[in-house]
């Protein structure tokens, strides 16, 4: 088996994440990946967006403002937020079983996703698809606000200059999304490659395993000026953390309105909030597929 080409410049991992000819791993039926793609898009319309904002606003300042130092903030919040979020948008309750809901909501139909995608399919695949739903749209967005929350910690000139203007924080959350915590490791975005195609003077071949590595391209110089620099003035909206193509994550609107929520909501309710070990001590996850922090212990 041949070595698997790993991408890491900007321009080629943005055009690679948009070949056709690579198929995303594990396998998909691209007939039906374009099916729930077209079931989910109005999900995170942009009327949705704006009628949730002021919920999930008011979500993170209730959320922030009922902790109690010290805590442990990835537990007590970053995974709770984004779960509650994306329950409210399904409108499926903590806890029910999303079969019954989605039964529940064919029979008594209400403005929610959950009650949408039971007009157009059966309440078991319309059950599917929203954990889905509900696994992208926590695990993502918890890893990012923690990652924020401990960028913001250390690097204390940026941290004073958000806290001082709330204009800053749409930057803020793109510059969060671009940088990773660390080095980045030799991995990507597995694609595999179903007929032979030729891109910068290279052929890759039938069969062969690409690794897009969206990370090592959030840290291209030619894109990004000093791109290892936490810089929340900067212009990172050309990062790929959400992907591109048709693989575009559908969530990348919602996850942005719940990390400005969370962000703007930070310097207001817990402007003294720190991390309670240094960073090197933290528990990070094995499996960082998952979410990258296992606790995330703070006081203020």
């Amino acid at each position: 088996m041949s070595e698997p080409w790993v991408v890491t410049g900007h321009a080629e991992v943005k055009r690679l994440f948009a070949e056709p000819l690579l198929e995303p791993l594990p396998a998909r039926d691209p007939a039906e990946h374009r099916r729930m793609r077209r079931l989910l898009t109005g999900a995170f319309s942009v009327r949705r967006m704006a009628g949730l904002e002021p919920e999930i606003d008011a979500l993170a300042h209730r959320l922030l403002a009922e902790l109690t130092p010290p805590v442990d903030f990835h537990a007590a919040f970053s995974a709770p937020f984004p779960d509650l979020v994306i329950r409210r948008l399904l409108g499926t309750p903590p806890g029910e079983d999303l079969t019954e809901v989605a039964r529940f909501k064919r029979a008594h139909p209400a403005d929610d996703v959950l009650s949408e995608l039971v007009r157009e399919v059966t309440p078991e695949e319309a059950a599917r698809h929203a954990k889905i739903l509900l696994y992208a749209g926590h695990v993502t967005t918890t890893t990012a606000i923690d990652k924020g929350l401990v960028l913001l910690d250390t690097h204390p000139d940026q941290r004073a200059a958000l806290w001082a203007d709330p204009a800053l924080v749409p930057g803020a959350v793109e510059e969060i999304l671009r940088l990773p915590l660390k080095s980045p490791l030799t991995g990507g975005r597995p694609r595999r490659a179903s007929a032979c195609f030729e891109t910068g003077g290279h052929t890759v071949r039938t069969g062969d395993l690409v690794l897009l590595s969206a990370v090592r391209a959030n840290l291209d110089e030619t894109v990004f000026e000093n791109p290892a620099a936490f810089d929340i003035r900067r212009d990172a909206r050309g990062h790929l953390a959400f992907g591109h193509g048709p693989h575009h994550c559908l969530g990348a609107p919602l996850a942005r309105l719940e990390l400005r929520a969370v962000f703007t909501a930070l310097p207001r309710v817990l402007p003294g909030i720190r991390l309670a070990v240094p960073p090197g001590e933290l528990e990070r996850r094995v499996d960082v597929s998952h979410t990258e922090f296992a606790r995330l212990p703070v006081t203020w």
